[in-house]
């Protein structure tokens, strides 16, 4: 690296490095090359200014635009690219280019998530030692290239999770690509990465929703940032709720701070001691963490015209207007263009697992914004509109089968 070399030709260099790599199987002698190359390439990524990263990174952007470019070359060449953008650079193209590889590639996951069982016993690699990876590839051409084949998509999948967790503009137009989040909830189930890009592609961004304390008689609008599941929103809803101005002189019980700082990413989990799970009072005696229902959280047909709210127990045979923690916030039953959420009482103890809310990257900052207190007479005209409004029972089967969506209200 001793002669000065221009952004593309660096670019080209590592690309043509990749290929030979595979052509030779890794020969050491590329290997080394390729190594000296990477370590290069990594510091300008971290180390340097932007002025001279960024003709860097737009020359392997570049590269990444080649649609002649094998994939396994591609998903190396993105996943470098991923270090850039975790370090300042504007991901530019580079996401349509990554979505559009990854797309193919989660159509292929199910039938990849067979193979793999069958050659190695696991279709997550990430869970098998790094030591241990050659002597699985050497079983046979077919599993080194099933193997190549998940590594692809893991590395595709982190430079994706890179831009997205930063970006809630670029989740929003990545939201546009159906085909994309077909298939990686088709996969989710089967690879990690699908799992981690459907995660973020369902989640709710600058999304409002309406809140009515049914007992406070407060009304709020609610603003949400990367809220991935309901589940998700109640943590959020309740930490956001309870530390407003509105909530001085609440004298139920407290959301954890703990669970909260979790929930909006601004906490791993491997950062939390035993002692503050402990303390957080949300820790079992499995040493299972969990958070729990300070409200009973309705949609808004369970208010009903004599102004009782339709619990468990009066919807039998037909299941309840709860907004269920498995489902999601774009799925809330809408009125008047506005997604609502009703807050009473709890009718029974309500817990939700740790892995609803989680971090799935650290990047990513979740959270509930109150945009605004609603006015008495607001409230009560919400409510009026509520009471008003012809409804049937709630035709949903049990949750998870099917989404809130297919609901009719009449």
């Amino acid at each position: 690296m001793a002669t000065p070399i221009s952004p593309a030709e660096l670019a080209q260099r590592f690309v043509r490095l990749l290929k030979e790599r595979t052509a030779t199987n890794d020969a050491d002698e590329v290997r080394l090359r390729f190594q000296k190359t990477y370590e290069f390439v990594e510091g300008v990524f971290k180390s340097r200014s932007a002025a001279e990263r960024d003709p860097v990174f737009h020359a392997f952007v570049d590269e990444l635009g080649d649609p002649d470019l094998p994939i396994w070359e591609f998903a190396c060449l993105a996943n470098t690219c991923g270090i850039a953008i975790e370090h300042g650079a504007d991901p530019g193209p580079s996401l349509d280019l990554i979505l559009d590889r990854l797309t193919v590639q989660f159509r292929g996951v199910p039938e990849l998530h067979e193979r793999l069982m069958e050659l190695v016993g696991t279709s997550n690699l990430d869970t098998v030692p790094e030591d241990q990876w050659q002597d699985l590839a050497n079983r046979s051409p077919e599993t080194a290239q099933r193997m190549r084949e998940f590594l692809g998509i893991g590395f595709n999948g982190r430079a994706a999770m890179a831009i997205l967790c930063r970006r809630a503009d670029l989740r929003q137009q990545a939201r546009g690509r159906d085909e994309l989040i077909q298939a990686a909830v088709a996969g989710r189930q089967f690879n990690p990465y699908a799992h981690y890009l459907s995660e973020v592609l369902l989640a709710s961004d600058d999304d409002d929703v309406l809140v009515i304390d049914l007992d406070r008689n407060l009304g709020f609008l609610a603003r949400l940032h990367a809220v991935r599941n309901n589940a998700h929103l109640f943590t959020l809803l309740q930490d956001a709720l309870l530390a407003h101005p509105t909530a001085e002189g609440w004298e139920g019980e407290k959301p954890s701070a703990v669970l909260a700082s979790i929930a909006k990413g601004e906490r791993m989990i491997d950062a939390v001691t035993p002692a503050e799970w402990q303390a957080s009072g949300r820790m079992n005696d499995k040493g299972e963490v969990f958070d729990r229902a300070i409200w009973q959280f309705y949609q808004w047909p369970a208010l009903q015209p004599d102004n009782t709210v339709e619990t468990w127990e009066k919807a039998q045979p037909y299941n309840p207007w709860w907004v269920w923690s498995e489902m999601y916030p774009r799925d809330l039953v809408e009125l008047d263009g506005m997604k609502i959420v009703l807050l009473a009482k709890p009718e029974m103890p309500r817990n939700w697992a740790l892995g609803f809310f989680a971090p799935v990257h650290p990047a990513l900052r979740s959270g509930v914004t109150i945009r605004s207190v609603l006015s008495a007479e607001s409230v009560a005209g919400w409510l009026d509109r509520i009471r008003a409004m012809p409804r049937e029972d709630n035709p949903l089967p049990p949750p998870g089968q099917e989404s809130i969506r297919e609901a009719t209200v009449a």
